[in-house]
């Protein structure tokens, strides 16, 4: 008999337009300690209008796509990708989060092994590049876990006065 925690959990990854915004925003009010982490305190979580501003923003990029994690039919986390970034056969990981209820039960892992096996059956992505803070070190640790290495790339990004330095961290979608 097959061990139950190595079956999937009923998860999708579904494509967001404007009209999830709502839905959106109700993720993002549940994670308001990345949006803490994320400003450096700046912001005590999710400013009320960043679900509209980001998919409004993805609507206006060919190449950026946010992607709703799905448990049955509700909404309890988002993708945020580019396509052909940082280079023509990578994709970049802007985020990954999950409502706090939902994590740390595997959802997490199972929505980057689908988006990872759809990119590599379906795309020409050889890699998947994941932006994490270099204070976020519960990220890393995930990413590690997922089998992605620090690239030795690091970029910072201005948050209000101030300045978040995100490292790069690396996996390969093709066979050595």
């Amino acid at each position: 008999m097959a061990d139950a925690s190595a079956l999937p959990p009923p998860i999708t990854l579904r494509p967001l337009t404007t009209d999830d915004a709502p839905a959106l925003q109700g993720v993002y009010d549940r994670c308001a300690d990345y949006f803490r982490l994320a400003s450096g305190g700046a912001w005590e979580g999710a400013p009320p209008d960043q679900a509209h501003h980001d998919l409004a923003e993805a609507a206006q990029d060919d190449g950026r796509y946010l992607l709703g994690i799905y448990l049955a039919e509700e909404m309890v986390g988002v993708i945020d990708l580019r396509l052909a970034d940082p280079g023509p056969y990578d994709v970049r990981l802007g985020l990954i989060a999950l409502a706090e209820p939902y994590r740390r039960q595997g959802l997490g892992r199972w929505a980057l092994r689908i988006l990872e096996e759809w990119l590599r059956r379906a795309t020409p992505t050889e890699a998947v590049v994941a932006a994490v803070a270099a204070n976020d070190y519960a990220s890393q640790a995930f990413f590690r876990a997922c089998g992605y290495t620090f690239s030795g790339q690091a970029t910072r990004v201005a948050v209000g006065d101030f300045r978040l330095r995100f490292l790069a961290m690396r996996k390969s979608l093709r066979a050595p």
